[in-house]
């Protein structure tokens, strides 16, 4: 029932779309005045239109397509919502940003000389009624990638669940990680196209953060979650492990934006991406069978070099951290805002996450192995996630750190052994097959033992 009412819902609001874009294209776009586009790539509205005009067709074929071939359906309305936000997005970049800004009290008063033409229009908040249209089409971009996924719900298939270390279906982990994909898009988009004219706090020392942390979201971040997700479909333990690992990274530094003391722009979208990604995170730890996780692993995984290395890494910058709070406080040194988040951050949820997960990954614990893939792929992007950050805002002429090199070897370390480690999933299944294989074939008439 609930499918049947997300699909008729679906439909209908794709058809809305298709009508409410193509009329857009054809008759609002072209009347708008040129003034309008001053200062943007565009020197006319005929890619605009022709942008607009091509969501509308894309949404009135997925609609009829969900009704004769869902399958391809769903494919192209997730295209077609993506493609709406994307569309307004640019479209508020190029005109209406500094509205905007200015209506959420970010930016100074406007001149609406050029909005002439909108006189004797509404305008709630001081925004012209058809800016509202932006963060309105937005909204049905979203709701129509959640319609989807909720029409046609991820599942695991049946023949991948037995080889998998779960002890009960993934799908709310599926669907979940995928509507934290989609806020991950559609945040950093906004923060690159938006971060420097209002969206991000002009300053110095955290701006480039920011920028930085939206081009490793797009171009690593969600890659790897997607793309791990999809190999556990498949049954891979690799991937449940990387999953999980990337889900920890992601509510880890995304809880930056939301722990600031600035409510900014996009606060929701950013507690929805750090709530998705930590409850899911639990909800696979806790389907997760620990016991049968370490049996898929080589014996010889370096499980305790691993270990040692991010137990000593949570112990070292947990010690630095402590000593320059004691040295602070007696010296009467007002803590910085980066350090009042960073400090208790660390303190509270990563460094304990990597002792303990550390501590058990070395002593072969069957927890640690479920844990490891987390701590070590926490490690590796953290360290290198911020070198680059370092980098980049230096080059902005913001100031340095002087942890880049502890930085560097965290992330490197963590990186190599990542590597090592995951290398060491599925290699005893490998041999016991093979030797079973030998055995039926005569090839081996001996008992053979899989360890050394």
């Amino acid at each position: 029932m609930l499918r049947r009412t997300a699909l008729f819902s679906l439909i209908v609001l794709e058809l809305f779309l298709a009508a409410t874009a193509i009329f857009g294209a054809i008759w609002v776009v072209p009347s708008q005045p040129v003034a309008l586009l001053a200062g943007s790539p565009f020197t006319d509205y005929t890619i605009p239109a022709l942008a607009l005009g091509l969501i509308g067709v894309a949404a009135l074929v997925s609609a009829a397509l969900l009704l004769v071939r869902r399958a391809i359906g769903v494919l192209g309305s997730i295209a077609v919502g993506v493609g709406i936000v994307v569309f307004e997005l640019v479209e508020t970049s190029v005109m209406g940003l500094d509205v905007w800004l200015n209506a959420l009290g970010l930016g100074p008063a406007v001149d609406m000389q050029r909005f002439a033409s909108l006189d004797g229009i509404p305008a709630p908040l001081s925004v012209p009624l058809p800016l509202w249209l932006q963060p309105f089409y937005c909204v049905v971009g979203l709701l129509i990638v959640a319609l989807t996924l909720a029409v046609l719900p991820i599942r695991v298939p049946a023949a991948n669940i037995s080889s998998l270390p779960v002890i009960r279906p993934l799908t709310t982990a599926y669907w979940a990680t995928s509507l934290l994909a989609a806020c991950l898009v559609v945040s950093s988009l906004a923060g690159l196209l938006f971060g420097q004219r209002g969206l991000y706090e002009p300053n110095p020392a955290t701006l480039p953060s920011f920028l930085t942390q939206d081009v490793l979201s797009l171009l690593v971040a969600v890659p790897v979650l997607l793309g791990s997700m999809w190999t556990t479909r498949r049954g891979s333990v690799r991937g449940l492990l990387l999953w999980m690992g990337m889900l920890f990274y992601l509510a880890y530094a995304y809880s930056y934006a939301v722990l600031g003391d600035r409510l900014a722009p996009l606060f929701l979208v950013y507690v929805a991406i750090v709530s998705m990604a930590l409850y899911c995170l639990i909800y696979l730890l806790l389907s997760t069978d620990a016991d049968a996780v370490k049996a898929h692993f080589s014996r010889y995984t370096p499980t305790t070099p691993a270990g040692a290395f991010v137990t000593l890494i949570a112990l070292a910058l947990g010690s630095v951290w402590v000593g320059m709070i004691i040295h602070d406080q007696v010296a009467g040194i007002p803590p910085t805002r980066v350090q009042l988040i960073v400090w208790p951050l660390d303190l509270i949820v990563a460094f304990p996450a990597l002792f303990w997960g550390g501590l058990y990954l070395w002593r072969r614990n069957a927890l640690g192995y479920v844990v490891g893939g987390i701590v070590l792929l926490k490690s590796a992007a953290e360290g290198l996630t911020l070198v680059l950050q370092t980098w980049v805002t230096v080059l902005m002429g913001g100031p340095g750190d002087a942890l880049v090199p502890a930085y560097a070897i965290v992330g490197l370390g963590g990186l190599a052994l990542l590597v090592a480690f995951l290398r060491g999933a599925g290699q005893t299944a490998a041999v016991e097959s093979k030797s079973v294989a030998s055995r039926r074939n005569g090839t081996v008439r001996v008992p053979v033992s899989i360890s050394r």
